[in-house]
């Protein structure tokens, strides 16, 4: 990606990743959401970026709408908890936190650290290794699901549920798109469509796959965080994917791609990941972008061409 033109910056949350923090001392969620908050903190006024939440890291995205709007092109959601204020009512826990029960109960589900003492409620979570493909990664490839699997890290529960957030000026202006999991055994489908009614967004897309599209439908998840930077001037496309809360796969994924101010548009994905590597067509368009040709989506929902101009231009049609 350097040769390219590209800047790649990788970023962990609290407690996710390399982060060296124990989960079981993180018990907010501004502190665990700090990274994320001091990187955009730091950008200079005229930059903006396209912000990609999945999972719980939806939750981080609405964070940063709410605190930082002017720097936020548009806001993306894979699968991922998008509620306006956070947790702040009952509804709002049933609507965004996964309801595992057909799976057992919360223990049979969960491996739990009780950081504050064993009276006390559990300070991480994660799910058990038995238990992480069938719910998690059920349509993605096995040496995908086996990796993660190696690399899980408990989340931070108590500082996931205390997420809740102020509307800051200009959230309302800050486009967002959310991207449906048909699949998805930990954050429903149904619980998806009502997020979406509630806080209605720009753009609704579907994928064909499981809780993970980037493990499952990685070049369907290319076409559809690409479609949206197209024909904009946008001089920084930051891609953050994060996957925490109540024991999922409790990794942040952030590339910050930092584009020639004259860039018609910012369109690539990661090549690194917080705790899993992604999928080897993901480094090569990272790497060699000219080879990237036409796609076409799950259920053809979108055919599109990448075209490089050069090594920090990249157009698409």
């Amino acid at each position: 990606m350097e040769n390219s033109g590209y800047k790649v910056i990788s970023l962990d949350l609290k407690g996710a990743g390399i982060d060296p923090s124990d989960p079981n001392t993180i018990l907010s969620f501004d502190e665990y959401n700090k990274p994320l908050i001091h990187l955009l903190s730091s950008l200079p006024d005229n930059e903006q970026v396209i912000l990609v939440g999945h999972s719980a890291g939806g939750l981080s995205v609405t964070d940063a709408i709410h605190k930082f709007a002017k720097k936020i092109k548009v806001a993306v959601y894979v699968a991922a908890s998008m509620l306006r204020s956070g947790f702040v009512s009952e509804q709002d826990v049933k609507d965004g936190v996964p309801d595992l029960s057909e799976f057992g109960e919360f223990a049979d589900v969960y491996d739990m650290e009780f950081g504050l003492g064993p009276e006390k409620p559990p300070t991480s979570v994660v799910i058990k290794k038995s238990l992480q493909r069938q719910i998690i990664y059920q349509m993605s490839a096995l040496e995908d699901s086996t990796l993660a699997a190696m690399l899980l890290r408990p989340g931070p529960i108590q500082a996931l549920q205390s997420a809740r957030f102020k509307e800051g000026e200009g959230a309302k202006r800050v486009p967002r798109v959310y991207i449906r999991a048909t699949n998805d055994r930990v954050l429903k489908l149904e619980q998806q469509d009502v997020m979406i009614r509630k806080w209605q967004p720009q753009h609704v897309y579907t994928l064909e796959s499981d809780h993970s599209p980037f493990f499952s439908a990685p070049f369907a998840l290319f076409g559809l965080l690409v479609k949206r930077p197209r024909d904009t001037d946008i001089s920084i496309f930051f891609y953050q994917f994060h996957s925490g809360a109540f024991g999922l796969i409790n990794t942040a994924w952030f590339c910050m791609f930092f584009m020639n101010s004259r860039s018609t548009a910012a369109a690539t994905l990661s090549c690194k990941a917080g705790n899993e590597n992604n999928s080897l067509f993901w480094i090569l368009v990272c790497l060699f972008p000219q080879f990237l040709g036409t796609l076409v989506a799950f259920e053809n929902f979108l055919l599109f061409k990448a075209i490089v101009r050069g090594p920090s231009r990249v157009v698409l049609s």
